[in-house]
């Protein structure tokens, strides 16, 4: 069948056969994207019940939305040379099988991967799925070890006795039931009830992937035999043995979990996937302390695993947690508990973390990450310290190190606490008491990064002295002013930005000298000129960043804020130079990539570099929290939308999160990033989902961007009602982006971004001429980036034959 075309899919490889049929690679000539197509041949009507398992994989799977299991785009059937052919098309996801990979995973990467296939079924089961055929080859897993489950071709309808009728009249349950007494699955991964030929519910599934996890861990089956009749034998009888007596880097909860879920009567096991995940989640904390098959490359500041001999390589060996020299600094906590002293706490941690950039071989894990990693944990972010709150926080982040403390403030006398703690080993490493005035609070916190500095293994150099010893400013207020300003920047709130501005200048009219203040002050002036579309704000952002590195040429933060503006300002290449120049004194700061890859993906239009540099910014243990949104939106111009899916979901979280605490960065835009993932994967049902969840999101935020994001919301779904033949509702929300457009230019709040999202909404409701024109202007006032991307842009495939829209795009200059 190679070459030859089914509907509007033509056949580019064989990838595979199974019971069911054969899976092909193929291209979807009409969305321009590849599939994976798996086709059924209907022999002369007499394998009706082959096709209803065959209907029954479409309908299970396509009721499951998830980033662990791979979607159902379509199911059809077409009759060509006197033959009917039923075909199935999914998500081509390009990658190795689980079955591939057994021997060649590190523990870390097996639970990693257990992990995301418990959070696939566990959803599977809150939809009533339960799929029966867990096992290592229905499971492919990308390069970048991202799990998606397959075949749900034995699947079948059980929901939990909830009593609601409406989900159940989802399926046809002539299909979804099974004959008692039939055996569905595969003997080494079924239960024990589902062997005996019994009904079944989620527990078998639990069962299953216990099994699954077993041989990932162990590197062999728990349940073999010589025969078929010998393996059901072992399952029904036999107990495996212990998992820490295959390899010794098991610890005693993951031995327990995993025996557990291999309970043989199902009331002793797991009762839920989720309840399985959770202490999967304690099981990954307790591998990093267990990596004894970890050798440490003193050049690199990661692990390199060392396969085992004979084991097959897969993808990169690299262990993504930090385990070199990386330190993450807390919070310090207000013993005193005088709430007008809680900015201390802060700030003491933002200038113990700045010092300790300054010091060469040392990767300092981002306070954003320490805020994302405390959320997860559900912690107050000025919890005690203690070093099992160290630990935990530790292993969250991918640190070595963890510095935190207390401090206590009597009048002018300050006390500061500070402790380090070895993550691995949850043990003190060091204490350190320092008592002086509060107008000495910069040396305490210098003494500080001195003192620690020896039992980290480091030796300062003495430009890296003179850096840290350098004093921000010896005006305790204005350092005050300025740490509550940069807390309220956080916010991304019209108020809280306007607050941080006022805070700065505050500040600098304490002490005209304060450097770090100046650069505060031009990142909160950009972000508020951005907002507002008012570019004069942008100028005076420049002079004060311009001010900041006069006072102090060596500060990495004022290039890198430097280089923020200037690409907001569209000056590309002098952005491109600041943000190069911040890398010289930072190398790897996160901050600064982000920046870098901003300025190739809004600033050059050249989405694969951008990719490159948000990827660099990742290399800093757990930053893709906080640039998740932003690298979504990047991968979907490359059209990698597995990786986009995966990205925007890690946003979401981080998007909610904030909410239960307003704490730390405000992102906005990640769900209406997931929907643009579905829209241009053709799941346009799945997409206004998303896209109306943002828009609820968004009625209870004030940030600083929500009427802009609004029209892209009303913009997305005029395209995705379109597609769905909905041409009221596309009228509706296509009235919504004129109406929200025009209140923006009667504010003057004009910009090239929101100005292309009218013209995507305009081509898809037929308003060609009114595209063109807003296009012309978008790409006027962001050429680069907006010629780049509508040479790409879904909403504007019915404009590629005009040849207004052709000059536009074709144009370099």
């Amino acid at each position: 069948m190679i070459g030859e075309t089914i509907s509007h899919y033509r056949i580019l490889e064989r990838l595979g056969a199974g019971g069911m049929g054969e899976v092909y690679k193929a291209e979807d000539t009409r969305l321009q994207r590849p599939v994976a197509l798996k086709v059924m041949l209907d022999d002369d009507g007499r394998n009706e019940q082959s096709r209803a398992r065959f209907v029954r994989e479409a309908r299970a799977a396509s009721a499951i939305s998830h980033p662990n299991i791979a979607t159902i785009y379509e199911i059809d059937e077409v009759e060509r040379n006197g033959q009917r052919y039923s075909f199935i098309v999914m998500e081509y996801v390009q990658g190795r099988t689980l079955k591939d990979l057994i021997g060649a995973l590190s523990l870390q990467e097996a639970i990693e991967i257990i992990s995301q296939m418990a959070d696939g079924l566990a959803t599977a089961h809150e939809h009533g799925i339960v799929h029966r055929d867990i096992k290592p080859s229905n499971v492919i897993v990308t390069d970048q070890q991202f799990a998606k489950i397959l075949d749900f071709g034995v699947a079948k309808y059980a929901p939990p006795p909830t009593g609601d009728e409406d989900t159940a009249s989802l399926f046809a349950t002539d299909i979804m039931k099974t004959i008692p007494g039939t055996v569905m699955g595969t003997y080494a991964y079924m239960s024990p009830e589902q062997a005996r030929g019994l009904d079944v519910d989620h527990r078998s599934d639990i069962f299953s992937l216990g099994v699954v996890a077993y041989e990932l861990i162990a590197g062999r089956q728990p349940f073999t035999g010589s025969s078929a009749l010998a393996v059901v034998d072992s399952l029904l009888h036999a107990q495996p043995q212990s998992l820490s007596s295959h390899t010794s880097q098991v610890s005693p909860e993951l031995d327990r979990l995993v025996s557990r879920m291999l309970e043989k009567h199902r009331d002793l096991r797991y009762q839920s996937l989720r309840d399985v995940a959770a202490d999967l989640d304690h099981a990954k904390r307790d591998a990093t302390k267990m990596l004894s098959s970890v050798s440490y490359d003193t050049n690199r500041d990661y692990a390199t695993r060392v396969l085992p001999a004979g084991s097959r390589e897969f993808g990169t060996s690299t262990i993504r947690r930090r385990v070199g020299k990386s330190v993450a600094v807390l919070s310090f906590n207000n013993v005193t508990q005088r709430t007008e002293d809680n900015w201390l706490g802060v700030g003491i941690a933002e200038t113990v973390t700045a010092d300790l950039k300054n010091i060469g071989g040392i990767i300092v894990i981002g306070r954003e990450r320490i805020y994302e990693a405390l959320r997860h944990w559900h912690e107050d972010l000025r919890a005690d310290f203690d070093e099992k709150l160290a630990e935990r926080i530790g292993q969250e982040v991918g640190a070595r190190w963890i510095i935190g403390g207390g401090y206590q403030r009597l009048g002018e006398m300050l006390r500061i606490t500070a402790r380090l703690v070895e993550v691995e080993t949850g043990e003190v490493v060091k204490t350190v008491k320092i008592d002086g005035r509060m107008d000495d609070v910069f040396a305490l916190q210098d003494r500080i990064v001195l003192e620690l500095s020896r039992d980290l293994d480091l030796s300062l150099r003495s430009g890296e002295l003179e850096a840290m010893q350098q004093p921000e400013t010896l005006v305790i207020e204005a350092y005050e002013a300025y740490t509550k300003g940069q807390e309220l920047a956080y916010s991304g709130t019209r108020e809280g930005i306007e607050e941080a501005i006022k805070l700065a200048e505050k500040a600098i009219a304490l002490d005209p000298g304060y450097a770090r203040a100046y650069a505060g002050l031009a990142y909160s002036l950009s972000i508020k000129g951005q907002f507002t579309s008012n570019l004069a704000l942008g100028e005076r952002a420049v002079e004060y960043a311009q001010k900041a590195i006069e006072l102090r040429p060596n500060l990495a933060e004022s290039y890198s804020i430097l280089g923020f503006v200037f690409t907001a300002l569209d000056r590309v290449d002098d952005a491109i130079g600041a943000l190069k120049r911040a890398l010289a004194f930072a190398p790897n700061d996160s901050f600064v990539h982000s920046g870098l890859g901003r300025a190739y993906f809004i600033g050059k239009g050249m989405f694969k570099e951008a990719v490159a540099e948000y990827d660099q910014a990742l290399q800093n243990p757990g930053e893709d929290s906080w640039i998740a949104s932003s690298l979504s939106h990047i991968l979907l111009y490359t059209g990698d939308y597995v990786r986009a899916e995966k990205m925007a979901r890690q946003s979401i979280k981080a998007q909610e999160q904030y909410t239960l605490n307003h704490e730390g960065i405000q992102i906005v835009g990640s769900y209406l990033r997931l929907g643009q993932v579905f829209y241009l994967q053709g799941r346009y049902e799945d997409a206004v989902v998303e896209f109306n969840r943002e828009r609820e999101f968004l009625r209870n935020s004030e940030h600083a961007l929500k009427d802009r994001v609004l029209i892209e919301i009303h913009q997305k779904l005029v395209g995705a009602y379109v597609r769905l033949g909905r041409t009221a509702e596309a009228r509706a929300e296509f009235d919504l982006v004129l109406d929200d457009f025009a209140k923006r230019l009667a504010l003057g709040a004009d910009e090239p971004f929101t100005r292309y999202y009218v013209a995507c909404a305009c081509a898809m409701i037929g308003e060609t001429d009114q595209a063109i024109e807003h296009l012309s202007k978008a790409i006027a006032g962001r050429r680069n980036f907006n010629v780049a991307r509508a040479r790409i842009e879904k909403d504007f495939e019915g404009l590629h034959d005009d040849a207004r829209f052709q000059a536009l795009v074709n144009d370099s200059k």
